[in-house]
This record gives structure tokens, C-alpha cells and sequence, in this order.
């Protein structure tokens, strides 16, 4: 049997670890004999990129070749900022990557300084992240399908739509 998985879920801007489909992951992950970590941000009403990269060193406790992480929204480009930065000597197995992107977002201008601050190392995340997929919906009026289609461009990831009616 392979070795148990260790997966990260992170949540987005105004959203918590009790929301969306976060616990239901986490249920289905430990229901298939592995661990799962929901990632507390603080205060995601008002996020502010250098606590949210605390939050994550915090958290992600185990790096390696073991490891999912699974981010949501702005939680996606928190966690691939981290990673960036901390998979210079090992690898993790997967990053999936939901409504995840890179640029400002029209719709929510009051972003646009924290996304500013990130630094993605195209190199580390492309090479370092075995597997990575994308999700993208085709109606979502926050995070439009051209900003997460350039997401999954900059991680050379698989992309899956989620379509909605």
C-alpha cells in the first residue's frame, strides 16, 4: 500500500474553514485512511498577505513527496507564494488549484494589493508540484475563466471546468 497522504486545504477571501466544501474534503479525505489539515487564514474578511504567509508556515507542517495541497480562490495564489519559496529542496505530489489566480481582479479591486505582493517562482512550482490541476467555473462572477486559464498556463497544470447552469 502507498504511504498516507498528507492534504492541505485552504480556504479563500471571506471564507473559513467551516465553508464551501472545505469539511466535506477533509471527511472524504481521512474516510480514504489519510490526513487532512483545513488552514485557518486570519481574518479573510481583511486579508493581508504577510499574516495569511505566516499562517501557512505555520500549518504546513509536512512538505514532501506525501503531500496535497488543495486551495480555493485567494488561498490559491497564498499557497502557491509559499511554495514558491519552500520547495527549493523537495517535492509535494500534488497542488489542485480552485477558482486560483494570479492577476487583479475586477470585480473585487480591494484585492489588488495583496495580490500585488505575491512572487511565483514559475520554475520551482512547475517542477517541484508533480501533478497540478486547475478547476475553473464557467459562470464565476468573482474570478473570471481567462484569469484562471492564465493560472493554469503559469503552472503548465491540467485544467477541468466545472459547468454550472
Amino acid at each position: 500500500m502507498s504511504s498516507p497522504k498528507k492534504v492541505y486545504i485552504v480556504h479563500g477571501y471571506k471564507a473559513s474553514a467551516q465553508d464551501h466544501w472545505f469539511p466535506w474534503l477533509a471527511n472524504q479525505v481521512r474516510t480514504a485512511g489519510h490526513e487532512a489539515k483545513i488552514v485557518a487564514l486570519t481574518d479573510s474578511e481583511q486579508p493581508e498577505f504577510t499574516v495569511w504567509q505566516q499562517d501557512l508556515q505555520r500549518d504546513f507542517q509536512q512538505l514532501d513527496e506525501n503531500t496535497i495541497v488543495v486551495a480555493h480562490s485567494l488561498g490559491c495564489l497564498s499557497s502557491l507564494n509559499f511554495l514558491s519559496s519552500h520547495l527549493m529542496q523537495t517535492k509535494i505530489q500534488a497542488g489542485i488549484f480552485v477558482a486560483g489566480f494570479v492577476d487583479t481582479l475586477p470585480a473585487l479591486p480591494e484585492l489588488s494589493h495583496f495580490i500585488q505582493q505575491a512572487q511565483l517562482n514559475e520554475s520551482v512550482l512547475q517542477t517541484k508540484i508533480q501533478t497540478r490541476l486547475v478547476f475553473v467555473s464557467n459562470n464565476d462572477p468573482l474570478v473570471p475563466p481567462p484569469l484562471v486559464i492564465r493560472l493554469r498556463h503559469l503552472l503548465k497544470a491540467q485544467i477541468e471546468e466545472v459547468v454550472q447552469a
